[in-house]
């Protein structure tokens, strides 16, 4: 028997699907109303008539799917709750520890077999849904009671850890791995706790001595008295383990968590809804969590929320989406995820020129956040992300799976991306821009560098020759002129006997022949439009020009940095480049 959420339909009227048993994310950026819609969605599944949490309805409706009879249905209960059987005088009826909660067995089959598909989990809401706040998790790490009678079901789930100590291994094997410790049943005390560490000696039978067990066992201390870290991961943790509830909702669980803990948190979720046939949906901030939950290749759906004045919207990325971004050799360690959280994605070629423009943007808005009026609006800096794509091809795929949760992306690739026409038509469509108003600008204003090839004087090649040698040797001073060493450096040479390398030179200026130059200028401005802005002075080093002393190499940002490069017009000018495109993306989308 299971009983999961299948469907939530939102402030807009649409509906999302929720993978059961899997794993539901919901993210966005700070008050988009991600607890907001836990609460409510809580408040739907167990009555979907009363909502009594939030100003604004974010969940309009939600439907709930079953599997098994009535019969399991009341079977599962048996196992779950106490059982009253029924006289002559009343029925027979279920009820939860501590008084919280009865229902008739009566009211619970006819709730199972009001229609196949139900709107709220009804009268057993309460057993069926574990709502995980940081309270409610901290209260899962604490004691309970033995039971009365050794015949009485498990109603909690150290009792369920008494019954099948393959749970308790279980749950062991996570906490080892995320903390490095493990756990002992403590079953010897009136109120059963979890104690952290090994006693050391084996149980003993119950017809010996137990005296030195109970000594060692007490001298471990309790799990309710550790880190916050810790009670929360275990109390959100201990649930799903012990499948006391077929529906986890749970806010933030990487709530008192380093990045290492949230991933293997989000591992260990992922793991758990798969082996224990559970349903988590849960709100997070966090990237690692996220990258967990995709790295342990359970159903997983990430629904994005994004609140723009008064108006929210919603969109869901598919586990398909994520994991063929997850498969990416390169982009599975870049912290794609984060753009999720961000209000503006910002995509360029390397880890140097991100760094490089969130100086700049950094400067802009510090300079014009008292300004009137600027043309576009200032985004804060901290809800930009500057996102590396590892080279020109990486941007389309980054792109796509952005754009399909919603999240507005510019891509900034050096000017010598319009050598190679199928690269910057696609990096457009990626964009969701249409290419064929463009193509005829783009064949205009490049049709001077498609020229065939031409020898050049070494002396124009040589310093970049010689830097990139000193690059090498830099790296490893016992570099070989191997095969691979000799094709870098045929590339450069290459490269200098095209003419494309005009562009990377004296950027927009290469763009000085006949009709080039106009068509050029109107092929930028469309890109712009499309979320596409070149960068204008040709590549990331040609902002601080011939006057800085490193010309490139990995010392080239620091050194321009404390020039205050990215203070300059040039600097300056490209990131108000960067902000047009985006409020005139904002524009398109809406």
């Amino acid at each position: 028997m299971k009983v999961w959420a299948k469907s939530i339909q939102l402030f807009h009227n649409k509906s999302y699907d929720l993978p059961a048993p899997g794993v539901t994310a919901i993210v966005g950026g700070n008050n988009s109303g991600k607890s907001t819609l836990l609460r409510q969605l809580n408040d739907k599944l167990h009555s979907p008539g009363n909502l009594l949490y939030g100003p604004v309805d974010i969940v309009t409706n939600a439907t709930s799917v079953r599997t098994g009879t009535a019969a399991d249905f009341l079977s599962w209960f048996a196992q779950h709750a106490t059982y009253f059987p029924g006289g002559d005088r009343q029925e027979s009826y279920f009820r939860q520890p501590n008084g919280g909660w009865s229902s008739t067995a009566r009211a619970l089959a006819s709730q199972w077999e009001h229609e196949e598909q139900i709107s709220s989990f009804g009268p057993g809401a309460q057993s069926l849904i574990f709502y995980a706040d940081a309270q409610s998790r901290f209260g899962s790490v604490g004691g309970v009671g033995q039971r009365n009678e050794p015949a009485d079901p498990p109603t909690h789930p150290f009792h369920r850890f008494q019954d099948d100590i393959t749970l308790l291994h279980r749950l062991n094997g996570i906490c080892e791995r995320i903390f490095q410790q493990s756990l002992t049943l403590d079953e010897f005390s009136a109120t059963m706790r979890l104690r952290v560490g090994k006693v050391g000696i084996p149980a003993p039978a119950r017809d010996q001595s137990q005296r030195a067990y109970r000594e060692a066992l007490a001298r471990l201390p309790l799990l309710e008295e550790q880190g916050d870290g810790m009670k929360s991961l275990l109390g959100l943790i201990i649930p799903i383990v012990a499948a006391a509830h077929p529906t986890v909702i749970v806010d933030e669980p990487e709530a008192f968590l380093h990045p290492p803990q949230a991933y293997a948190l989000g591992l260990a979720l992922g793991e758990l809804s798969r082996e224990s046939q559970t349903q988590v949906i849960l709100a997070t901030h966090d990237r690692n969590l996220l990258g967990g939950l995709v790295a342990s290749s359970a159903p997983l759906s990430v629904i994005r929320l994004n609140r723009e004045g008064n108006t929210t919207s919603a969109s869901q990325l598919s586990y398909e989406q994520l994991r063929e971004l997850w498969d990416d050799p390169v982009l599975q360690y870049s912290n794609v995820l984060d753009g999720l959280f961000h209000r503006l994605v910002v995509l360029a070629e390397g880890e140097r020129d991100c760094r490089f423009y969130q100086a700049a943007l950094d400067e802009y808005a510090r300079v014009n956040s008292r300004a009137k009026d600027t043309g576009h609006p200032i985004p804060p800096p901290s809800d930009v992300l500057f996102l590396p794509s590892y080279g020109k091809d990486g941007m389309f795929r980054l792109a796509e799976v952005l754009r399909a949760a919603t999240v507005p992306v510019i891509a900034t690739p050096d000017l010598d991306i319009l050598n190679e026409r199928p690269k910057i038509e696609r990096l457009v469509k990626s964009l969701g821009g249409d290419w064929n108003p463009l193509d005829k600008d783009y064949r205009i204003a490049t049709q001077p560098f498609r020229q065939p090839t031409e020898s050049v004087p070494l002396s124009h090649i040589r310093k970049e020759l010689l830097l990139a040698i000193e690059e090498k040797l830099k790296e490893d001073p016992d570099t070989l002129h191997d095969a691979a060493t000799k094709k870098e450096l045929g590339l450069i040479i290459r490269a200098r006997e095209s003419r494309w390398h005009l562009l990377k030179d004296f950027g927009m200026q290469a763009f000085n022949r006949g009709q080039s130059g106009p068509a050029a200028k109107s092929l930028v401005r469309d890109l712009s439009k499309a979320g596409v802005v070149p960068v204008a002075v040709g590549e990331l080093e040609r902002f601080a020009g011939p006057d800085l002393e490193v010309a490139k190499g990995k010392e080239w940002l620091p050194a321009a940095l404390e020039a205050g490069i990215h203070k300059q017009p040039a600097a300056q000018s490209h990131m108000a480049a960067i902000l047009k495109s985006a409020e005139e993306l904002a524009g398109r989308l809406d």
